[in-house]
């Protein structure tokens, strides 16, 4: 599963759910500050403030540190306000709290199914980043594509493509297991 931006979220959920090879998250820190932000400005965000705030969100995303290239795929105009608060909708209506269980739910189950999960990120992790990351998915890998803001599949689609590519590898998840995902019993015999 790729998702980038929440639609990682959206991935992570799915993957610890039901059968899949692993994740890869585009971009998503997997704490809830972004929804803290989204939730402290939601006045601004529904109502007739967005085109005020929407700048502001944008420049968050560093679109300026992207090649031309890059630039020239992605709007800077201001979006439709009900398209962004559809794609916003749960993050803007559920309580910071509910949002936070979710995540870490999701992520307990990634972490006890060890499903492989890699991060392909637009700048440097911190220690506390890393550290968060380290205790809530150990299994978890960081790939930084330098100075590609959002959108590190843009700045460097090849480099994207291969740590995509490099996912080949991944097992999939919840062999032998039943529908439900539990783990099915073994046989004994020669294989053991």
């Amino acid at each position: 599963m790729v998702g980038h931006s929440i639609a990682a979220i959206i991935a992570s959920v799915y993957a610890g759910t039901y059968p899949t090879r692993g994740v890869v998250n585009v971009d998503q820190p997997l704490d809830t500050s972004f929804v803290r932000v989204l939730q402290a400005n939601r006045a601004a965000i529904t109502g007739p403030g967005f085109s005020q705030i929407w700048p502001a969100i944008l420049a968050s995303m560093r679109i300026d540190v992207l090649p031309e290239t890059a630039k020239q795929l992605l709007s800077t105009e201001l979006p439709r306000q009900e398209v962004v608060l559809a794609y916003w909708r749960q993050v803007l209506e559920l309580p910071p709290a509910d949002m936070e269980a979710r995540v870490a739910e999701g992520l307990a189950a990634l972490r006890h199914q060890q499903i492989p999960y890699m991060i392909i990120a637009g700048h440097d992790w911190d220690e506390a980043e890393t550290r968060r990351l380290r205790d809530a998915l150990p299994q978890a890998t960081v790939s930084v594509v330098p100075n590609s803001g959002h959108f590190p599949h843009l700045a460097d689609p090849h480099r994207f493509a291969q740590l995509l590519a490099d996912t080949g590898h991944w097992r999939a998840s919840w062999l032998g297991r039943d529908g439900d995902g539990h783990q099915l019993g073994r046989s004994a015999g020669p294989s053991g």
